[in-house]
């Protein structure tokens, strides 16, 4: 069990670097809709 979750925390420091600008453009569009919803009022 130990040897999996060691697995799976070496797959996300991996891809930490990808997930985390995934997360920032998610967040920017999210930011950018807001905005849009505000304007249209």
């Amino acid at each position: 069990m130990k040897n999996v979750v060691k697995k799976l925390l070496n797959f996300i420091e991996k891809r930490e670097e990808k997930l985390k600008k995934i997360f920032e453009c998610i967040l920017l569009l999210d930011f950018v809709l807001l905005f849009f919803q505000f304007s249209m009022m």
